[in-house]
Order: C-alpha cells, then structure tokens, then sequence
C-alpha cells in the first residue's frame, strides 16, 4: 500500500479518526480505574508514534507552529527528567497534545471536514455523557486525590472535578463554529452544546468555567452579530489587557477585579486571598531558575519549592515560568507570533476573530487558574488556527457546493451564518 493510499484510508474513515482521538483525550473517570488508565497511558504514546510516522511520510510542509509545539515539548520532557520531576504527568500531557495537533494537520490536508466532524462529535459526546453523570451522581461519580494524596476530591464526574469539564467545553464549541464555518450554514448542534456546558457550569459552580464560558459566550455573539466589535477586536489591545491584568492581580496582587464581578453575577465567588501567597512563592521560586525552571512539578514537589500550600500556581504564565522558564514563556511567545502572522492575512475572516476570542478566553481564566496548559486541546487549539488557510479554502468549496445543490439565497446575496 502507497503512503497515499494509507492517508486516504485512515482520513477519509471516521471510525479510524474517532478512535485515534478517544486514545488521545482520556475522560478523568478513566483515570481513577488502574487498568484502563494503563491502556490509555499505552495508547496516547502508541498512536502519538504513528502519526509521527505519517507526518514523516507525508512530504508536504508542516506549519512552524506544529514544530515549535514539539520542541516545547520536548524541551520540557529533558528538563523534566534532568530535574526528577512529574515524568507521568508531562508525557501524558505532551504526547496527548503533540498527537492531536498532528492528527488536525494531518486531517486538514486530507479531509477536513471529516477531521472536523469526528473531533466535534467526540467532544459533543463527552460533553453530554459529563452532564448525564452530574444528574444520575449529583455527590460526585468517585473520588480523587491530588498532591500525592494529600488533597481529596469528592465530587467527580465523567471528565474530572468541577473546573475540569472547561477544558474541553471551550475547544468543543471553537470546533463547532469552526464546522458551521465551513459548511456555511448554521448548525443546531452547536446551539444545543452551548446549553449542555451553560448548564454543567451553573450545577458544577465552578466560578473560573463560569468565567470562561460568559466571555466567549457574549464574545462570540457580538462578534458574529456586531461588525464594529469585529474591527475593535484586536490581537495587540488583548494582549495589552491580559499584561496590565497579570501585574494588577498577580504581581501587585490587587484583590477587586473584572473577573471577580463577572462571577457574582452568577451567584459565584471568586477570591485570590488564598492564591496571593501561592503566587508569591511561585514568584519567588521561578527568580531562584530564571531560565529553565524546574520542569514539570505538582504536589509536593511543587510545595518545597514554592513554599506554599498550593499543589500549582494558580496562574498560567506562573506556571509557564515555573516549569521551563523564560526558554519556556519563549517557545509559547513564538508558537503565538507564528500563528497571528497568519490570522493577520485574513483577518477579515470571522473565523479568525472566534479563534482570537478562544484564545482570550482561556487566558483570562489562566489569570487565576494553570490548568489551561494541562488541557490536552489547548496547544491542538492554536494549531488549528494555525491551519487557517485550509479553513478558509474549504469554506470557499462548501460554499460553492451549497450553491450548487440548493440554490437558496438570501436577499439577493449569499449569507453564511456561523
């Protein structure tokens, strides 16, 4: 069999395509049951392996954010086992995040409205079946620990504690506008996963899924409904914004903010009483190795050199710097730059501005929380928008052919609505 034909069988088959995202994404409930945690630790490497394979075999040019992405990783993982840290956790995280960017990529090139689809379902199913969960266990599905123990975690569903579900909601809906973007139509199903994770968020009140999901929410109603929000929108204002945030509540550590407000408009609370000395000591900890970090560490690896009660440190450009240091916070710039370049060449897309609101939303809630880099999505997010030529191309040809089939038209001109 030609390397073509391979390509054409396993991208063009949407069982092969799911079942290589299942090994991938491990829902938390499968953490907690010994075995099939195993299988799945197995897996992710084994199928992560072989899409190393295909992307060898497939000549065309990979996009620098894919490569960047991997050098990152595999920076991380030397520092990691050169500092005896967490090597469970970062090859867990790395090899799930590396597989699914090139599983988009690879998908992209071959067929990516399939691509799209299965990952969408998936994710959809995940959403529903977490939901299902909160219902029939409203105590909690089971129990985990964290810190080596030495924190439990009662209340627990299909995909983890409270905050846990936004890690993969937020990538979940992305997805889904980025298909009805291509398909050039509205899509029910993404009206419908937006009430599944609404409702998740108020049963689980978690205030930083709360926070991320009204931002993108609003965000991206606006964005699609308002063209003077879509010229506003601009990748330097919001990166102007996320720094004054960081250095108002992280560094200086003022205590009243935006997030706090959003939050108690759903009857939440949000406090960084308990997370100012964890960020102090994560402050602390990363001037003692300014440039390479610690590697990855949790727990009470993380506690000794923070010398803090908190098992991480609560703040996603903290946590960068923590594990890998500048080089790290380098890598992520320069994964960042070489996908804006090309948001920058259609930045008259809509897509482009949902995929700069995604982004803003994750960061946001990274202010008080480093769980986003955790979330296996996060990174396969960016390469996804780093595709966005592929996007926008198979917009083009899903528009021609919704012409051609069924001639409908809306005041005399075609409307795609996402």
């Amino acid at each position: 069999m030609t390397a073509s034909k391979l390509f054409k069988v396993i991208f063009n088959n949407k069982f092969v395509i799911i079942l290589l995202v299942a090994i991938l994404v491990e829902p938390a409930y499968f953490q907690s049951i010994s075995f099939i945690d195993t299988v799945y630790d197995f897996g992710r490497i084994v199928v992560t392996l072989v899409l190393a394979f295909l992307a060898y075999l497939y000549r065309e040019k990979k996009t620098n954010a894919l490569k960047i992405l991997i050098l990152m990783y595999l920076f991380i993982i030397i520092n990691t086992w050169l500092q005896n840290g967490d090597m469970k956790n970062i090859i867990y995280e790395s090899f799930s995040a590396i597989g699914i960017s090139m599983l988009i990529e690879l998908g992209f090139n071959f067929n990516i409205k399939k691509t799209l689809d299965v990952i969408y379902f998936l994710l959809f199913c995940y959403m529903i079946l977490n939901l299902l969960t909160i219902f029939l266990y409203p105590e909690g599905m089971f129990v985990s620990r964290a810190g080596n123990g030495m924190m439990t975690y009662w209340q627990n569903w299909f995909l983890g504690y409270k905050n846990y579900p936004i890690r993969l909601m937020l990538p979940a809906l992305i997805i889904g506008h980025v298909r009805s973007y291509v398909l050039g139509r509205f899509t029910w199903s993404n009206l419908l996963l937006y009430i599944v994770c609404w409702i998740q968020c108020l049963l689980l009140e978690s205030s930083t899924a709360t926070i991320g999901m009204f931002l993108f929410t609003i965000g991206s109603y606006f964005i699609l409904h308002i063209k003077i929000v879509r010229k506003l929108f601009k990748f330097k204002y919001i990166i102007v914004m996320l720094v004054i945030a960081f250095f108002i509540i992280v560094v200086f550590q003022v205590q009243n903010s935006m997030m706090s407000y959003i939050a108690g408009i759903f009857g939440k609370d949000i406090t960084f009483t308990g997370r100012v000395a964890i960020w102090t000591g994560s402050i602390k900890a990363f001037m003692k190795h300014p440039f390479i970090g610690y590697g990855n560490v949790s727990g009470e690896q993380f506690q000794l050199i923070s010398r803090s009660i908190g098992f991480h440190p609560h703040n996603y450009i903290l946590f960068v710097l923590v594990r890998g240091g500048i080089i790290e916070l380098g890598f992520n710039i320069c994964l960042i730059v070489s996908i804006v370049r090309k948001w920058k060449k259609l930045k008259g897309e809509m897509v482009v501005y949902l995929l700069i609101l995604y982004w803003a939303s994750m960061m946001v809630m990274g202010l008080a929380e480093s769980f986003i880099t955790t979330a296996v999505f996060f990174y396969p997010m960016l390469i996804l928008g780093s595709n966005i030529e592929k996007i926008v191309v198979a917009k083009e040809s899903s528009k021609n052919h919704y012409r051609s089939k069924y001639k409908i038209k809306f005041g005399g001109k075609w409307k795609v609505i996402c």
